[in-house]
């Protein structure tokens, strides 16, 4: 395996662990949701964010430019 393809492979496991953990605590607040009882509500709702303050097309940067796999985990870390 080349550097690159040991870096590439590196990158898309340290995406695929953060990408869970996302997937877990969405889980984790609709599960919260179900359990008061209450009608199901997007995570936006669920964590009390206004969806209103991160509109912004699909896939589209929130700085303008793309975020490093340096920057990732803090990103995460502030949703």
């Amino acid at each position: 395996m080349s550097a690159g393809e040991a870096e590439d492979a590196q990158r898309e496991r340290f995406l695929r662990e953060h990408l869970d953990a996302v997937t877990r605590n969405v889980g984790e607040m609709q599960a919260k949701g179900d359990a008061a009882g209450v009608a199901w509500r997007t995570p936006s709702d669920l964590a009390g964010m206004n969806p209103a303050d991160f509109c912004r097309l699909p896939g589209q940067p929130v700085s303008g430019r793309p975020a490093t796999v340096e920057e990732l985990p803090a990103t995460l870390a502030d949703l």
